[in-house]
């Protein structure tokens, strides 16, 4: 597995293995249970749903750019061929904030 800055991550082909960092990264408190819960009740589009266990979440690899901090100058949304696309971008953040705030997600 390779360290990020809050897990550790393992992508073995079209398999996605997140745990938590043995020495706390930085979130102290890394809830992957919820994370999982929060993946699957947004309906974020992949072949599978995510899986918790072990402290393992498990999800399929999906292709594609993720952003580090999302500001109007991040040269791969300021390199978007037109203002639609970023637009989407912009559009479809907002959707999944919205919809992750929808869900009663805590018993």
């Amino acid at each position: 597995m390779s360290d990020g800055y809050s897990c550790e991550i393992e992508i073995d082909g079209d398999v996605v293995r997140r745990r938590a960092r043995s020495d706390g990264g930085t979130c102290p408190v890394y809830d992957l249970a919820l994370q999982t819960r929060v993946i699957n009740a947004i309906s974020v589009p992949t072949p599978s749903p995510a899986t918790y266990a072990d402290g393992v979440m498990t999800m399929p690899f999906v292709d594609g750019r993720i952003p580090n901090d999302f500001t109007p100058l991040d040269k791969w949304l300021a390199g978007l061929p037109t203002d639609d696309d970023r637009r989407r971008v912009w559009a479809s953040t907002v959707d999944t904030i919205a919809a992750i705030h929808r869900e009663p997600l805590v018993d």
